[in-house]
């Protein structure tokens, strides 16, 4: 390229570019959340990333042929891009991958290692345009970098509409034709117009037609494909959403009746599995509109709290199917209420299933409110009698480390403690999980309810709380006021009645455990005194195989047990078998070496086979300076990023949300950052020191008060707390758009040849950061993560006088 090239083209061109980038990169993670498990499409992703980095390493290897690029070359590469998003789609959809068979199938090795090759290649194509014009047009850095920002806040937001269209490939189609129009704009000729446009409608075509070849291919162990292998199985109605995929399942093996007593004579009415993203099932049961055909919900746990105590008020926590909706119509509570983001799902029931369901969610008796469970407690002001938190079939996944990195806001101490404080003083919490040993999420639900009640000031948690279980579920019952003597007469005869084993109860002896579903002794009853005594809680946390303690807001996993100093017990406890630590935190700690490993790769080869020839990286330590600021700054602006976004989860309802303002807003505001930093003069150590000062005491301050903040403004709209965010995470965004453009001018200015080594440094970073980010929040918390990513800004302070200092 040479300088006369420099016109509004090539800004056109990049800024559809990264547009396309960031929209395939999150699409990538939407379907294969599907297809797979979220954390392994998060983190998969993550490392096909890598291709950014791996562009840089190439140019700094082959250093005559980014002097050789021109438009009319950077139009072929993002072309290449457009196909190779096509087909990295298509070749990772039918690779015979399953992460549940990586145990006992050497092969899932290989296609995992393809997986990461293959989604690499567009990002690589990617990563060769932009560290070529970077190289080139080093001195116009600022701008270059603030339309290569601004193309990718575009595509976060506009990622939320498409994804959803077209079976949910939506926003693969998307990226792909992001691609080609950046081609035609770095060389809008005639003839590559019409290639384009060939390609541009043969994949509209595509997309239209939605041949078989191109259909999303599931995992055989998630819940939707298991539903349909009777023969006679079929799906009712498929809606693809910007949040998940809700399916709506006709099978005769949906039975979704948690706990049902084996004693129950009533007859489970007919129901409509309701998955969400493949995995979560809930159901939709057939009901008359007469509550009392539904005599079989008093036979369920959950029926508890309505035997104990008059309830007149209920508030149902994310509803899905309506079950728990259907007990409290039964027993006739005279006000019932539900909070909850999946609000898709009562609508399709009451458009299209409103005759099956006998049209509960349309029922005036109910008041549906389209809002998070935790934004709504902070909002209403009304005290309950009951609330309810429906048991979901996630944590059955939960059980098995599934959804060990994904956080959940609802079951939290801060979640617990709302709760209590919305309840009456003669009302109930009432949670419950399905059992599955060893012990773990059992145990955690014990543990929240006993740290809610001492934060709230309970000195005798044992005081307020129930527990029982069935052959298949845990359900646990706390109470604000003291439980009295009639409601555990009460509750006796309940269990009794129902074959269900009291767990706990105040003044509850030996001889009433373990009486129906038999263990070998009643280990149940004897971790939930261990946790509930004072004197040998730590003690237990401590020795126990898991980690039980009670998660928080700033670390809400709470599929998250693993323990790295139990390893190898743990090993011995699941019979010598490896499945858990892959389907667990365990995966995260893999992919985080393995992102480390090629990274360090990337990095070094270059410095082996390429020739640096500018004066500015002649010596080891230059070069150790530059690698030091460049590593340091990524590393550092992808733990920001992936943190603020896991805090805003809770703030903006969910992961998606959290996603596109946190990644729209912090580029937007980064991109501004780099065009202003056009007058940052790196040659003046003050203004390298001043800076990284400011931005580390801003990001201090954040780590100290944000969650505070975001806590006064949970009560508000929606759409304000999204605009809220926006502007909050700006504020931070505008100061971490300075580092890189500065340095890369600087760098162009003393040894061009190194730019792309100091982008793949930069990126190789980036795909680090997130999944150390992940692995730091597991282990410690979201404020940790602030802390670590602070302490590389500083590195890069020091690491940007060092090598400002040489260079001058």
């Amino acid at each position: 390229m040479r300088q006369k090239e420099h016109k509004p083209s090539l800004y056109a061109g990049i800024f559809f570019l990264t547009c396309g980038t960031l929209i395939f990169e999150i699409a990538l993670i939407r379907v294969f959340s599907v297809a797979q498990w979220y954390h392994f499409a998060f983190l998969v992703v993550s490392i096909a990333m890598l291709g950014l980095g791996a562009a840089g390493s190439f140019l700094t290897i082959f250093t005559k042929w980014q002097q050789r690029v021109s438009l009319n070359q950077l139009s072929n590469l993002a072309f290449f891009f457009a196909i190779g998003v096509v087909v990295s789609y298509f070749l990772t959809n039918n690779i015979p991958f399953d992460q549940q068979k990586i145990t006992w199938d050497v092969f899932q090795f290989i296609y995992l290692l393809l997986y990461y090759c293959i989604l690499a290649i567009p990002p690589f194509f990617t990563g060769l345009i932009l560290a070529s014009v970077y190289t080139k047009y080093s001195q116009h850095i600022g701008k270059l970098y603030f339309v290569d920002l601004f193309g990718a806040a575009i595509g976060s937001v506009v990622v939320l509409k498409v994804s959803s269209l077209s079976s949910g490939l939506g926003g693969i189609g998307t990226a792909a034709f992001c691609g080609f129009l950046s081609s035609f704009l770095f060389s809008p000729r005639l003839r590559r117009g019409l290639t384009n446009l060939v390609f541009v409608s043969l994949l509209g075509g595509l997309w239209i037609i939605k041949p078989s070849f191109i259909s999303l291919n599931m995992s055989e162990y998630k819940a939707l494909p298991q539903l349909l292998f009777p023969p006679d199985s079929k799906i009712l109605r498929t809606e693809w959403t910007p949040l998940a995929r809700i399916d709506f399942v006709q099978s005769p093996l949906v039975h979704f009746a948690p706990g049902l007593s084996l004693r129950s004579y009533a007859s489970l009415p007919t129901q409509l599995g309701v998955v969400i993203d493949g995995g979560n099932l809930n159901a939709v049961t057939m009901f008359d509109g007469n509550p009392a055909s539904l005599t079989f919900v008093d036979n369920l746990p959950s029926a508890m709290p309505y035997h104990l105590s008059e309830i007149t008020s209920v508030l149902v926590l994310e509803p899905f199917g309506g079950l728990e909706l259907l007990t409290a119509l039964y027993f006739g509570a005279p006000n019932i209420e539900s909070a909850g983001i999946y609000n898709r799902i009562s609508k399709i029931v009451a458009e299209d299933f409103s005759g099956f369901s006998g049209g509960l969610f349309c029922n005036f008796q109910i008041k549906m409110n389209t809002i998070s469970p935790r934004a709504f407690l902070k909002q209403t002001k009304q005290k309950y009698d009951l609330i309810c938190l429906p048991i979901s079939d996630s944590f059955g996944a939960a059980g098995t480390g599934i959804y060990g990195p994904s956080e959940d806001y609802l079951f939290t101490r801060e979640s617990f403690t709302e709760c209590f404080q919305n309840l009456s003083e003669n009302g109930w919490l009432y949670v419950a999980c399905y059992l599955l040993p060893p012990l773990r999420q059992e145990l955690r639900l014990i543990s929240l309810a006993v740290s809610a009640l001492e934060t709230t000031g309970k000195q005798n948690p044992e005081a307020h709380l129930i527990a029982i279980r069935t052959l298949e579920t845990f359900s646990l019952l706390v109470k604000p006021g003291q439980i009295k003597a009639n409601e555990i007469d009460v509750l006796k005869k309940f269990c009794n009645g129902r074959g269900f084993d009291l767990v706990y109860y105040p003044g509850i002896e030996s001889k009433e455990l373990n009486r129906f579903n038999r263990f070998d002794k009643p280990i149940v009853h004897e971790a939930f005194m261990a946790i509930m005594k004072n004197s040998t809680r730590e003690k237990f946390y401590k020795n126990y195989l898991y980690d039980v303690r009670p998660t928080s807001d700033n670390r809400p996993f709470f599929g998250h047990f693993f323990r790295r100093d139990k390893l190898r017990e743990e090993y011995e406890s699941m019979g010598h078998k490896w499945t858990a630590f892959f389907e667990g935190g365990y995966l995260v700690v893999a992919l985080f070496f393995q992102a480390c490993l090629v990274s360090l790769v990337f990095i070094v080869l270059p410095l082996i086979l390429g020739k640096h020839r500018s004066g500015a990286v002649r010596s080891r330590k230059g070069i150790g300076a530059i690698l030091s600021y460049f590593f340091s700054i990524g590393l550092a602006y992808m733990l920001i990023e992936i943190v603020l976004i896991q805090r805003f989860v809770l703030f903006l309802d969910h992961p998606l949300y959290a996603a596109s303002a946190v990644i729209g807003s912090l580029l937007i505001s980064s991109a501004c950052g780099s065009y202003i930093s056009r007058k940052f003069n790196p040659g003046l150590l003050w203004n390298i020191h001043r800076h990284f000062l400011v931005l580390c005491l801003l990001l201090a301050f954040f780590m100290v008060f944000l969650s505070r903040i975001l806590a006064a403004w949970i009560g508000h709209d929606l759409i304000e707390r999204y605009l809220f965010a926006i502007f909050l995470i700006a504020i931070p965004g505008f100061l971490m758009g300075f580092p890189f453009p500065v340095g890369i001018r600087k760098l162009g200015s003393t040894g061009e040849h190194v730019v792309p080594w100091a982008y793949c440094a930069n990126g190789s970073a980036s795909v680090i950061g997130s999944s150390l980010a992940v692995l730091l929040a597991l282990e410690w918390g979201f404020s940790w993560v602030m802390a670590v990513a602070i302490s590389f800004y500083l590195i890069a302070s020091l690491s940007g006088l060092r090598w400002i200092t040489r260079s001058t």
